[in-house]
Parts: structure tokens; sequence; C-alpha cells
């Protein structure tokens, strides 16, 4: 889960400052969305286009695969370096 550098919640941001979001697909063969989202959760539909937050991927390949720079801010937190 995104942090602040404090450790309140936070969400992975864009490079302008909006909340990430990854476009899903959702496959009715196999019940299942393209790249695979946590059990239980509904994407919400944007502009017509199904999409989660980047932490609502299941995979951390899919994660990585999505991978934006401007999302390392929230991970400081984790770094064991972190002062």
């Amino acid at each position: 889960m995104p942090k602040n550098e404090d450790g309140t919640a936070s969400e992975y941001k864009n490079p302008d400052g909006s909340t990430a979001e990854i476009q899903v697909i959702y496959d009715p063969s196999t019940n299942q969305y393209i790249p695979e989202i946590t059990a239980g959760l509904v994407p919400s539909t944007v502009s017509g286009q199904l999409v989660v937050k980047p932490n609502e991927l299941l995979n951390l390949q899919d994660f990585l695969n999505n991978w934006n720079p401007s999302w390392a801010k929230e991970l400081i937190y984790y770094h064991p370096e972190r002062c």
C-alpha cells in the first residue's frame, strides 16, 4: 500500500498529481480481469474503460510492467534507510 513519508495512507500519483490508474480488460471466457486484480474488487469505469489503482493489481509483475517513476515517492516510507 502506498504511504506518505510519515506513514499515512497515500495513493500512487501521475506526474501531473492525478491518481494513477491502470486499465484492465474483462475476459468473460475466464471470468477474470487482465491483468489480474485483487479478489472481490470491482474496477471503476472511467471514460468507458475499466481501471484499478496500481496497488489493486494482484501480481507484482503487472505492477512493474505498468511502473511510473512518479510512484516512487509513495514507496519511500518502506525504504530501509529512511530517516
